[in-house]
């Protein structure tokens, strides 16, 4: 009987080492944008990772610059995108200004109060405007003038132009 008097001790005892050893779930790989990736302005990028094994929830946050987040990483301060969700790939909702963005990932599990969430899988990317090509004079043109007029297409939500080219003497 006095086994039986024990067990709730051991089975409380055996609750409290199993989650003080409880295997934490790996952190995602990131895979898309890739580390320090340049994302071309005007478009709404596409955030993808790998599955982790007995994970069935994740959180992605971004954020221009570095990520400010609560300790429990629920509340983010400057982030654009603070989902919860289950599957491996999110599609921001709208286009990114240009800047520099930090992304993160967190594997979860909703019902296993004794598997411990990931460490995040940080990432970072930049957001440009596209290069504006060149289109007279084309490469091969020889120049019959020393004032040449250049020509090249116009950049989308481009607020600046170059300067004037210097001449050589």
């Amino acid at each position: 009987m006095k086994t039986l008097k024990s067990f709730p001790l051991f089975a409380f005892l055996f609750g409290l080492l199993s989650t003080a050893f409880a295997e934490q779930l790996s952190s995602p790989q990131l895979l898309s944008p890739t580390l320090g990736a340049t994302l071309s302005a005007n478009a709404q990028p596409k955030f993808d990772w790998s599955e982790v094994s007995l994970a069935n929830t994740y959180r992605i946050q971004v954020a221009p610059g570095q990520i400010q987040t609560s300790s429990d990483g629920t509340t983010c301060t400057n982030c654009l995108v603070n989902e919860k969700l289950s599957p491996t790939k999110y599609q921001a909702m709208q286009a990114l200004a240009t800047g520099n963005y930090t992304w993160h990932v967190q594997a979860g599990h909703t019902t296993d109060a004794t598997l411990p969430a990931s460490e995040w899988a940080v990432g970072n990317f930049a957001v440009r405007l596209p290069t504006p090509q060149l289109s007279s004079p084309s490469q091969a043109e020889k120049l019959s003038s020393v004032t040449p007029t250049f020509d090249w297409n116009d950049v989308s939500n481009a607020t600046t132009t170059l300067p004037p080219i210097k001449q050589r003497c």
